[in-house]
């Protein structure tokens, strides 16, 4: 059984479960049901939020665990009033050691978080560079560099290369990398080009 299945359903809602289908006997009823869907999975988020606000103060763990900042970036982006109000009794009721600032950080990235959803945002990173880009590194100037087709060699820890490897992300993704996760990829990619390059210089243009 889940976090989410031990929630009570607000009193007169029916709390449906994976794998359940409600009877449908009238097309009707197939229109209704498909029109309240949204709003019902809104309500069940809220409802995994205001479970979290309950029982947090003798368990703080509550507020890292998947089910909790899924259903907050869920709220976030669907019912953002109600996500206000939800973040004000967070404020209130949260043990002293819980940060409002890294549950906003945390529903916000849901590439790094929740790994078993799709890749690891870094690790994406890295993968586009290492598929598509030549690695080296120049000791003189203790610098990595990537020769990208068509674009040039460009220092790893640039601008330019940062904005290149996020334009590439979202070319493949169609979402936006974070500036952690760019700087976690940089940072890997550095230590590539200085132990696996094939070429141990180079120059930037």
């Amino acid at each position: 059984m889940s976090f989410i299945d031990n929630i009570q359903a607000p009193d007169g809602a029916k709390k449906l479960f994976s794998g359940q289908v409600p009877e449908q006997t009238h097309l009707h009823q197939v229109h209704h049901s498909t029109a309240t869907a949204a709003p019902d999975l809104v309500m069940q988020n809220i409802a995994v939020v205001e479970d979290v606000i309950r029982r947090g103060k003798d368990d703080a763990g509550l507020y890292g665990s998947p089910e909790f900042l899924a259903a907050v970036r869920h709220i976030k982006c669907n019912d953002l009033p109600a996500w206000m109000r939800l973040r004000s009794e967070i404020k209130r009721e949260k043990p002293s050691g819980v940060r409002l600032l890294d549950i906003d950080r945390l529903s916000d990235e849901e590439d790094d978080y929740f790994v078993e959803v799709r890749p690891n945002t870094s690790d994406t990173l890295v993968r586009i560079v290492k598929n598509s880009c030549e690695l080296c590194f120049d000791e003189d100037l203790r610098e990595a560099f990537v020769t990208i087709p068509e674009v040039g060699t460009l220092r790893v820890q640039s601008q330019r290369c940062a904005e290149w490897l996020g334009h590439q992300y979202y070319k493949e993704t169609q979402t936006s990398a974070s500036d952690n996760a760019l700087k976690q990829a940089s940072a890997t990619i550095s230590g590539l080009c200085r132990y696996e390059a094939c070429k141990p210089r180079c120059s930037s243009e």
